[in-house]
């Protein structure tokens, strides 16, 4: 349960728990961000790579003819 602020404390001058210190954050925060650079390289990678192969063409499962479907709100 969230309780109110009574008084003159201000919530961010309460102590945090978690991190402490700034050594123990920025460790983190490079490997987040190389993961951040790395994920960003793949997926420049793979819009390169798809972009030399045609999409395939769709399959008909019977004889009739295909039709667009439509979506509306009731």
């Amino acid at each position: 349960m969230i309780k109110p602020l009574t008084g003159v404390e201000l919530s961010s001058s309460k102590t945090r728990s978690g991190l402490t210190s700034i050594g123990e954050l920025l460790p983190r925060l490079i490997r987040s961000y190389e993961l951040q650079a790395e994920l960003v390289q793949r997926r420049s990678q793979c819009v390169a790579s798809s972009r030399h192969q045609p999409c395939p063409a769709p399959i008909p499962t019977c004889n009739s003819p295909l039709t667009q479907a439509t979506f509306t709100w009731f």
